[in-house]
């Protein structure tokens, strides 16, 4: 069960060139419950028992501003999510649960209309260089310690859509 609420708006009532802009903004609550990872198996962790659902956060936030007007379309996104379980054990230090740390990340693009039939624009994912951490359960207490990190890097595509 849970719960989702989402607000979008175009300010179209702003003067001129400000009558682009918009907003998406989204929040999301789960909680999975009764739905449980300690009945999935032989090979199951002893620390599984009472685990929540594998891959669900109990909070979601997706943030968008954009803008559209005449030839420029551009869009920046931050989504976020609390931590959440990756898998009840873990395959290379066998039967300790893992987890996602809670992260975000702020992507952005901006187009350019040329033509009616050609647009240019370049994308960009993890503009914040964000670094996504795991943890790992170390004891029946539900510790948790660092178990990776990974970053991801920025990325940037430039992009030319054709339509014919």
């Amino acid at each position: 069960k849970g719960v989702e609420v989402s607000y979008q708006q175009t300010f179209d009532f702003l003067p001129g060139f400000l009558s682009g802009l918009g907003t998406q903004m989204t929040y999301t609550y789960v909680d999975a419950g009764d739905f449980n990872n300690s009945n999935l198996g032989a090979e199951q962790s002893p620390f599984a028992g009472g685990l929540p659902l594998a891959g669900v956060s109990k909070h979601t936030v997706n943030a968008v501003v954009f803008f559209e007007k005449g030839p420029i379309s551009a869009r920046a996104a931050y989504n976020w999510r609390s931590d959440f379980l990756q898998t009840p054990r873990d395959v290379i230090f066998p039967f300790s649960p893992i987890y996602g740390e809670s992260t975000g990340q702020l992507d952005g693009a901006i187009f350019f209309s040329v033509t009616e039939n050609l647009k240019l624009g370049v994308q960009g994912v993890n503009l914040l260089d964000e670094v996504t951490q795991t943890s790992q359960v170390i004891d029946f207490s539900g510790t948790r310690v660092t178990r990776s990190s990974f970053r991801n890097d920025r990325r940037f595509t430039f992009l030319a859509r054709f339509d014919f």
